[in-house]
């Protein structure tokens, strides 16, 4: 969008997968290294630096806040569709759920921590 509005500051797509996507991508995955993760904290700062000189962000506190109505929310309960009960089932039947939802129990190996913090 940014590319869109203000064409080519950003560069290139092949400079801009060079210079942000791929050091994002590869530093914030859980497996990062250290390196990884410090040169992608550095492309995001100077992609934020790059967005910020494009951007100005209002918010409705300082321009329009006076002219909104109050706020009000409405909590409606309702009952799931047969897909998405179908969805919610295969959710929670998936291993990786229950790693997730017993991540807090003591671990089987007998020492006294949580599943998430042990072998």
């Amino acid at each position: 969008l940014l590319d869109w509005a203000n064409p080519g500051c950003l560069g290139s797509a092949k400079h801009f997968q060079a210079e942000f996507t791929s050091p994002m991508t590869k530093g914030f995955r859980l497996d990062a290294t250290k390196a990884e993760l410090a040169a992608a904290r550095k492309s995001q700062a100077k992609l934020n630096t790059l967005k910020q000189s494009w951007m100005i962000r209002r918010t409705k506190d300082g321009v329009i806040s006076d002219q909104l109505p109050k706020k009000t929310d409405q909590v409606v309960f309702c009952g799931l569709s047969q897909f998405q009960m179908s969805v919610f089932n295969f959710l929670l039947s998936h291993p990786n759920t229950k790693l997730v939802l017993t991540a807090w129990e003591r671990c089987t190996c007998g020492k006294k921590l949580p599943r998430s913090r042990c072998c």
